[in-house]
């Protein structure tokens, strides 16, 4: 993987302190909690802690075809409360690299599963809610979920936002994060796509907020006609490739929801 070095919050070295006969497991994403928020992470050169992460890449078909069981997740003990489960959304379909950009959505669809659980990527950019599983005793969250890209499993390079959330409410939901698959394509074209994904994405802005003034009032309403009247790439706010009314209606929705965390 290709990774961007932005170096962990202060807290992380405590963690690893505290669980240093406990590893994090390398090629996972490691998940950790700060300021009451579920984080995303990888682990470092030594096994420890390392940068936060929120973008990662891995290959479909080696060990068997249209299938991959990586990353998986991991956590220091302590991490969670014993008891509680931790659970993902998938935030929106499936997004197919065309050598530019991830604004084309895929007629390709993922399953998301574990033993007999299984959720599959919308169809549009409507939230599904998987399943949860649960902490260890320990406080430690270590699972690899199985990701199967469904027929026609064409060879591409994919993408899939999900988030995390613990079933206790707290600490809260993690930040998007961004798994992009090689499906039988070359290695610089899943590098290019992943960069892409780091550059546009990670700190996108408020999309509640439009008009970046740090409210959430009628001024974002009038500021996103005026884009969406224009018709230019600002306003296709639910990055389909396209501005239309499924782009109004997916900023009203969050409008509504009265601001941004």
């Amino acid at each position: 993987m290709n990774l961007n070095r932005t170096f962990a919050p202060a807290a992380w070295p405590a963690l690893l302190a505290a669980g240093a006969l406990a590893q994090p497991h390398r090629g996972d994403i490691l998940l950790t909690v700060t300021d009451d928020r579920i984080r995303t992470g990888i682990t470092a050169s030594d096994g420890g802690i390392g940068p936060e992460e929120r973008v990662f890449q891995t290959d479909l078909g080696v060990a068997a075809p249209n299938f991959t069981a990586d990353p998986g997740f991991d956590s220091l003990p302590g991490t969670f409360v014993p008891g509680s489960r931790i659970g993902f959304t998938i935030q929106r379909a499936v997004r197919e690299w065309n050598g530019v950009d991830f604004f084309s959505l895929s007629p390709n669809e993922f399953e998301v599963s574990f033993a007999t659980l299984a959720a599959y990527s919308p169809p549009d950019d409507t939230p599904v809610t998987g399943f949860t599983l649960s902490v260890g005793s320990n406080g430690q969250w270590h699972r690899h979920l199985d990701y199967t890209l469904m027929p026609p499993a064409d060879a591409g390079v994919y993408l899939l936002e999900l988030t995390l959330w613990n079933s206790r409410g707290t600490p809260g939901e993690s930040e998007p994060f961004w798994i992009v698959f090689n499906q039988n394509s070359p290695r610089e074209e899943a590098d290019a796509a992943t960069r892409w994904v780091r550059e546009n994405l990670i700190g996108e802005s408020c999309i509640a907020d439009f008009n970046e003034d740090g409210g959430v009032d009628g001024g974002d309403v009038e500021a996103f006609f005026v884009a969406w009247e224009a018709g230019g790439s600002v306003a296709d706010v639910n990055q389909d490739g396209g501005v239309d009314g499924a782009d109004v209606e997916y900023f009203f929705v969050r409008w509504e929801a009265g601001g941004c965390e």
